[in-house]
């Protein structure tokens, strides 16, 4: 699925989520280039969302093919520098792109979460995650509460 296609499909899929902000990446851009409050990284997107009384906001990213292990390790200093967002999906196109981009996060002490492009369109906040150690796998929605 092409990128934009990827973004128009799951913005629309988890608005029905009573998602409070989907901030696309042109938006989480701008942000960083214009105010004082700003993100380290140019994530895809940064969603909040409101389930069971709470409100949780991470970034959101896409990962279609693998990229290099150094890009990662410039990818990781940020992610572990960002102040303004406490936890990162990681979405990737097919497994074994999940696993090789989990291993370049292994060891992190944020929480960093993993899944499937085909999961987050069909269960949404219930999809299964993987964290960053690739030990403990549970749903999207309590991996948010942690």
């Amino acid at each position: 699925m092409p990128r934009g296609s990827w973004r128009a499909h799951a913005s629309t899929r988890l608005a029905s989520l009573a998602l409070s902000t989907w901030r696309p990446e042109s938006q989480v851009r701008s942000r960083k280039e214009l105010t004082s409050s700003r993100y380290e990284k140019d994530y895809d997107a940064v969603v909040l969302v409101r389930f069971d009384g709470v409100e949780s906001e991470f970034a959101l990213e896409y990962e279609r093919t693998p990229k290099a292990k150094r890009r990662y390790e410039f990818v990781r200093y940020k992610v572990e520098h960002e102040d303004q967002l406490r936890c990162f999906v990681y979405i990737a196109a097919n497994y074994h792109l999940l696993n090789y981009v989990a291993r370049m996060f292994n060891g992190t002490w944020r929480p960093i979460y993993f899944g499937l492009l085909t999961d987050i369109l069909q269960r949404q906040l219930d999809m299964d995650v993987l964290d960053a150690s690739q030990t403990r796998r549970q749903p999207l929605r309590r991996a948010l509460l942690l």
